[in-house]
């Protein structure tokens, strides 16, 4: 992966990277996963997230 940051230092903030795309149904669960407990960048928790392409 390209680094994307100034100076080519991965991840220098500890923020993790930016997904890119929308969420159109459901955004209360996107806020609800965010408030989970985590371990520096990763959730606790594993999340599944399955989708259902028509």
């Amino acid at each position: 992966q390209p680094e994307l940051d100034y100076g080519g230092k991965r991840n220098p903030d500890g923020q993790g990277f930016a997904a890119f795309g929308q969420v159109v149904k459901g955004m209360d669960l996107v806020k609800n996963i965010q408030k989970m407990n985590s371990n520096d960048q990763f959730l606790e928790k594993i999340v599944s997230i399955h989708i259902e392409l028509k």
